[in-house]
């Protein structure tokens, strides 16, 4: 429905949301992806069978609040939170399990991101680290502490884990921190554009 306009009234917009989003999954099915996108002044609604969802997080918003966008689709391939993000987040959220993760936010501490991430490649920019929360979280990596395996960058600097040879690029940079595993002898980046 590219370029499609629809009228409501904003108190029902969570029924009249859910009412479109079940009219399309009932006639097209699971065989297309569903993204959620929102604007940066209301959170979207949670859907089922979200493939893919982009925030831009209004001010004031709880961690609780932003949790409750992803209760009816927790497992989702792609999550991109920007906006007014402070980085706090619900203490077993769904939003660390995403198989990628990019957060984009300026002037927020990332450190219990990094250290709490589960799912396949994280991408945080715009974002203050403490240099031991990077050590620590390389060091779990390099000894197999964590099992993440996310997807790969192309880098000249890269870690080999002692116990199985394995190799990882790493690229650091003033409030940037992007962790990939290699793909065999070669490394790639994976783009998903926004």
């Amino acid at each position: 429905l590219c370029g499609s306009t629809y009228t409501y009234n904003t108190e029902e917009k969570q029924r009249v949301v859910q009412g479109i989003h079940d009219y399309l999954y009932q006639f097209f099915g699971s065989s297309i992806d569903y993204e959620v996108e929102s604007m940066e002044t209301h959170l979207p609604p949670s859907l089922k069978n979200i493939n893919s969802t982009r925030i831009k997080v209004p001010e004031n918003t709880t961690a609780e609040e932003l949790e409750a966008c992803f209760t009816a689709s927790p497992n989702q391939e792609y999550i991109e939170i920007g906006g007014h993000f402070t980085g706090n987040l619900c203490a077993n959220s769904v939003i660390l399990g995403t198989e990628y993760l990019r957060i984009y936010c300026s002037a927020m501490h990332g450190d219990d991101i990094l250290l709490r991430f589960r799912g396949k490649r994280l991408d945080v920019g715009g974002t203050i680290f403490h240099d031991s929360t990077i050590v620590r979280f390389l060091n779990d990596w390099r000894t197999n502490k964590k099992k993440w395996i996310p997807s790969c960058f192309e880098s000249n600097d890269y870690l080999i884990r002692g116990s199985d040879g394995e190799k990882a690029s790493v690229l650091i940079e003033d409030h940037y921190v992007c962790f990939a595993v290699w793909n065999g002898n070669s490394c790639e980046m994976q783009n998903i554009n926004g």
